[in-house]
C-alpha cells in the first residue's frame, strides 16, 4: 500500500511538472499573440494533466508509444534515484511519505494561518449589498474572500479614496473575479501547493498564475468598459495595498507588478479575431498536454527483471556424512535457515528441524559455514535476503542439486553419499 501510494505520488509529480514546463515554454509567446485572458486559460493544463495522468488505459495510441517510453524511463530513474543496499526500497519508500506527509501538513496549516491573518486584517464586515461588504479597516481590500461563499470586501475608505467612477471599475473586477470562479481557482492551487510542497516549481508557477489572472481580470472588464482605461489607472496607483497574502481569494494590488498591469491598460484590445482563434488554440494546447501527462501516467514500467535476482549457489562442498551414522545407514534431513550477506556469505545459520534430531545437524551447520551464495539483488543492488535449505543426508544416487520454490522463499535441496 506505501509503495502504490509513493508511484502515485512521483506519476503526478511528474505531471504536473511536465504540465508546467509546457504552459512556461508557450506563456509569453500566447500573451503576446492572444492577450492576457489565453494566456491565464492556458493554466488549465495542469489540472487537466493531472487529470488525463491517472486515466486508466485502454488501448494506447500508435502514436504516444514512444512518448510513453521516455517518460517510463524518466519514472524509473525517480523512482531508483536512492537506492538502498540493505534490505531494499521498503524503508527508504516509508520515509518519504512520512516526510511528504509531514511537508503535506505543515503547509497546510501555513495557508490557513495566512488565510485567517487576512481576514483578521480586515475586521469587522458590513454589508452593503448582496455578496458586497465593507471592512472596519482598510488593509488588503478591495479583495474576494473565500471560496465556497465569496464575498467582496472593500476598504473602510472606500468612498473618500475612490471616485465613483474608480469605485464602479473596483466593484465590477472583484465581480469578474467572482464570476469566473477565480477564488475556486486559487484555493485548488493552494492545495496543489500544500500537495506539491517539495516542488519549487509549483509554488514559483502558482505566483505567475496568480500574476496571470489579475491581467486577465483587467482585461476583461476593460473589454466592458473600453472608455475607462484613465480611470482604471488611477484606481490601480491610488491602491497602495500591502501583501498580506490571501492563498483562497483574489486582492485588488496584491504583489503583482504595477507596471505590467498599466503597460497592459494601455494597449489596444485584442481584435474579435483573436478572441475567435483564442479558444480553440488553447483547447488545442490542452489536448496536447493532457496526452503526454496520459501516456506519463501509463507508460509501461520499466523491465527490471534483468536487474533483479534471487539467491543463488555460488560455491558449495557436500557436507561430510556422519561416521556413525554411514555405519547404521541412517538417512536424516535437516531444514535450515540462512542469512545471506551482501558479499553471498551466510552471516547466520539456525537449525529449523531435524530428522532424527541431532544426528546431522553439526554436519550440515559445518558445512553451509563453508558455502558462497550469490546475492539476491534488487535493481542491479545486492540485497540482505533468507533462505530456507533442507539437506538431505541419503545413502543413495550422487551429489545433485535441486532447487524448489516454496512460497517466496527458496527451497534447496542437497542430496549426498556416503
Amino acid at each position: 500500500m506505501v509503495s502504490e501510494w509513493w508511484a502515485l505520488l512521483v506519476q503526478l509529480s511528474l505531471c504536473s511538472a511536465l504540465a508546467i514546463l509546457f504552459v512556461l515554454s508557450v506563456r509569453a509567446l500566447l500573451a503576446h499573440r492572444l492577450g492576457a485572458v489565453a494566456t491565464y486559460q492556458l493554466w488549465a493544463v495542469i489540472p487537466v494533466s493531472l487529470l488525463a495522468g491517472l486515466l486508466p488505459v485502454s488501448a494506447q495510441p500508435e502514436s504516444v508509444v514512444q512518448l510513453a517510453s521516455v517518460l517510463a524511463t524518466i519514472q524509473a530513474v525517480v523512482a531508483d534515484s536512492a537506492p538502498v543496499k540493505n534490505g531494499g526500497h521498503a524503508g527508504l519508500i516509508g520515509i518519504g511519505i512520512g516526510v511528504w506527509l509531514a511537508g503535506f501538513i505543515l503547509s497546510a496549516i501555513h495557508q490557513i494561518v495566512m488565510q485567517r491573518r487576512f481576514v483578521r486584517h480586515l475586521g469587522q464586515l458590513r454589508q452593503i449589498s448582496g455578496r458586497i461588504y465593507q471592512a472596519s479597516s482598510s488593509a488588503g481590500a478591495p479583495a474576494l474572500v473565500g471560496a465556497l461563499w465569496p464575498r467582496i470586501v472593500l476598504p473602510n475608505n472606500f468612498e473618500s479614496s475612490y471616485t465613483p467612477e474608480q469605485q464602479a471599475l473596483i466593484v465590477l473586477h472583484e465581480q469578474t473575479h467572482l464570476k469566473r470562479g477565480d477564488a475556486q481557482i486559487n484555493a485548488l492551487v493552494a492545495t496543489l501547493r500544500c500537495v506539491f510542497w517539495f516542488n519549487p516549481l509549483v509554488h514559483w508557477a502558482a505566483d505567475r498564475l496568480r500574476h496571470d489572472q489579475e491581467l486577465a481580470c483587467d482585461a476583461v472588464v476593460l473589454r466592458q468598459r473600453p472608455l475607462s482605461r484613465r480611470h482604471y489607472a488611477e484606481a490601480i496607483l491610488n491602491s497602495q495595498l500591502a501583501d498580506i497574502g490571501l492563498p483562497v481569494g483574489c486582492q485588488w494590488q496584491s504583489s503583482h507588478p504595477m507596471k505590467e498591469r498599466i503597460q497592459m491598460i494601455k494597449k489596444i484590445s485584442s481584435s474579435r479575431m483573436q478572441r475567435f482563434l483564442a479558444t480553440p488554440l488553447v483547447l488545442a494546447l490542452l489536448c496536447v498536454a493532457a496526452t503526454t501527462a496520459w501516456a506519463a501516467g501509463n507508460a509501461p514500467a520499466a523491465d527490471t527483471s534483468a536487474t533483479t535476482t534471487e539467491v543463488g549457489y555460488a560455491q558449495l562442498s557436500p557436507p561430510a556424512y556422519p561416521k556413525q551414522a554411514a555405519a547404521e545407514k541412517t538417512t536424516g534431513r535437516v531444514l535450515l535457515k540462512i542469512g545471506v550477506g551482501v558479499d553471498g556469505k551466510p552471516q547466520t545459520i539456525d537449525i529449523v528441524s531435524s530428522e532424527p534430531a541431532g544426528v546431522f545437524d553439526q554436519a550440515a551447520t559445518d558445512a553451509v559455514a563453508k558455502w558462497t551464495f550469490t546475492p539476491a539483488t534488487e535493481a542491479g543492488v545486492p540485497m540482505v535476503s533468507t533462505v530456507l535449505v533442507p539437506v538431505n543426508f541419503a545413502m543413495d544416487d550422487p551429489d545433485r542439486l535441486e532447487l524448489e520454490d516454496q512460497g517466496l522463499q527458496r527451497m534447496d535441496t542437497l542430496h549426498v553419499q556416503e
